[in-house]
């Protein structure tokens, strides 16, 4: 594969990464991209950003082994669902396991748009929601989202609903959080109380 065809999609831990662009609508205080990059020792940066065709061509010459293909680079992948449900139901054609790492925003990004609905008929067997928070005050500090004023003091309770539906729609709900500053006891616990799976980690920091 070419170079920018490398940019779209990678493999890393025995899955196949999908790169579907490098927006965001979060400014997470503990994103590192230029770190992650080294870490799946790929450039992520993209040019442009890429078409459902150009990445399920990318997907046809890909020859290496996965075991599940993950939309997630370093940006929001549900900032492009048509694009992205195009590449899934490519995907379910040929019985491949699919997970969607996302901030969790949907309702927020599509509203209107029953996207948990949508997911899985498209093919998302699992989906792992970044919260990284306990609360609404507290995600804005640490995530400092880029929405509209008025979203901002309920962001916390649609992305809690969205994980909801998934769970509702039987996708495989994980809950994340990144940061050391985290209480992991806390975090665990309502993961438990929503009754969804629950990923803690440390943040991503250069070796000395």
């Amino acid at each position: 594969m070419s170079q920018i065809e490398q940019n779209l999609i990678y493999p890393y831990k025995n899955n196949l990464y999908i790169n579907l662009t490098n927006r965001c609508t979060n400014n997470c205080i503990f994103c590192n991209k230029e770190l992650l990059q080294k870490v799946v020792s790929k450039n992520l940066i993209l040019k442009k950003e890429p078409t459902a065709e150009e990445v399920i061509n990318c997907i046809k010459k890909y020859k290496g082994k996965y075991n599940e293909v993950v939309f997630c680079g370093i940006g929001e992948p549900l900032l492009r669902l048509n694009t992205l449900l195009k590449i899934c139901e490519y995907l379910k054609k040929r019985n491949k396991k699919i997970r969607v790492n996302t901030n969790g925003q949907a309702k927020l990004i599509h509203p209107g748009r029953d996207v948990a609905y949508e997911l899985k008929k498209s093919g998302v067997r699992s989906v792992r929601i970044s919260l990284n928070a306990l609360d609404n005050k507290e995600y804005i500090k640490r995530c400092r989202p880029n929405v509209h004023k008025k979203n901002k003091y309920n962001i916390f309770k649609k992305i809690i609903e969205f994980a909801k539906e998934c769970k509702k729609n039987k996708i495989r709900t994980t809950l994340t959080f990144v940061g050391d500053d985290l209480n992991r006891e806390l975090c665990r616990k309502l993961a438990k109380r929503l009754k969804l799976n629950c990923k803690i980690r440390k943040e991503l920091k250069e070796q000395c």
